[in-house]
């Protein structure tokens, strides 16, 4: 896969998580006491770990030819642990 394709679909992943974490957010504004506190510092730590991953594809998509494959790879191996940590997430309160 070429670095254009790349960048686009981790684009798209992100784009993806972040308004799928809107909708959560949404449905999870009712919460209280400790299923509050545990969600809202989860769901901080996927924010974090999305404008990390935003980091990531911005210097991706502005890298040179020369430093592209060190970038490459990180963005893959950041889009993976994204989605892992985005799945556990999801699996605890999509129920709710």
């Amino acid at each position: 896969m070429d670095k254009d394709k790349i960048i686009q679909e981790a684009k798209k992943q992100l784009d993806y998580l972040s308004k799928e974490l809107d909708k959560l957010e949404e449905k999870m504004k009712d919460l209280t006491g400790e299923a509050k506190k545990v969600y809202e510092e989860q769901s901080a730590e996927l924010r974090s770990m999305l404008k990390d991953a935003e980091k990531k594809y911005e210097e991706a998509k502005n890298s040179s030819e020369e430093t592209w494959q060190e970038v490459k790879g990180y963005v893959e191996l950041t889009g993976k642990a994204l989605r892992n940590s985005f799945n556990y997430f999801l699996s605890h309160y999509k129920k709710k």
